[in-house]
């Protein structure tokens, strides 16, 4: 029999780190940045024809459930378009967003989507309904859900 050497590495806790690229630290040095509120200040610019363009109401009834990134991201990408005007969207997220109990710890790790400053900035407490409640049913013959 032909004794084998053991390997180097027995565990990933012990795999050597490669060094980052330069894409990579330029990428960490742009999160960091994003990170620091103070450093962070929004600027918006808005065109004269964007603020005298009358916006199309929308008046059905939009419901989301859940406050996941996939339910965020679909709030924001609504509430972005500049010509129309959502006025009954609704998000159904019990206990409410996360970045109102930022000051205790999260159970399990975050996602990777959206920041509390991110949740921030797209203001959505403003602009959409948010109800800390779960939803049991879906009545189609009433387009209602249950709550």
């Amino acid at each position: 029999k032909v004794l084998r050497k053991p390997p180097k590495v027995a565990c990933f806790a012990n795999i050597e780190k490669e060094e980052p690229t330069e894409e990579d630290l330029r990428e960490q040095e742009r999160q960091q940045l994003l990170r620091d509120g103070s450093r962070t200040k929004a600027l918006s610019i808005v065109a004269k024809k964007l603020l005298s363009e009358t916006k199309i109401p929308v008046n059905s009834r939009i419901v989301v459930v859940g406050a996941s990134d996939c339910g965020l991201s679909f709030l924001e990408s609504l509430l972005s378009i500049p010509h129309l005007l959502f006025n009954s969207l609704t998000l159904l997220a019990p206990g409410g967003l996360e970045y109102h109990h930022s000051q205790h710890l999260p159970l399990v790790a975050g996602t990777a989507a959206y920041s509390h400053n991110e949740l921030r900035r797209i203001m959505l407490e403003l602009r959409v309904r948010i109800l800390d409640s779960r939803m049991v049913q879906i009545d189609r013959q009433q387009r209602c859900c249950i709550l």
